[in-house]
């Protein structure tokens, strides 16, 4: 059960775009990943001040 729920609310991050291709899904999770990465040297740079460290 928590894995359909999770699934759902899954769904329209990715813009409904699961397939049953594997490689198709990994792009979008890997591509949200990247853009929570983002947000994350966003916010850090911002609200804190750091730049980004090339050893992290």
């Amino acid at each position: 059960m928590k894995k359909l729920v999770c699934l759902l609310l899954l769904v329209p991050l990715l813009g409904g775009c699961l397939t049953w291709d594997m490689k198709h899904n990994r792009r979008h999770f890997r591509k949200f990943y990247e853009d929570l990465h983002d947000l994350h040297e966003d916010i850090d740079r911002v609200v804190f001040g750091l730049e980004p460290h090339p050893g992290e």
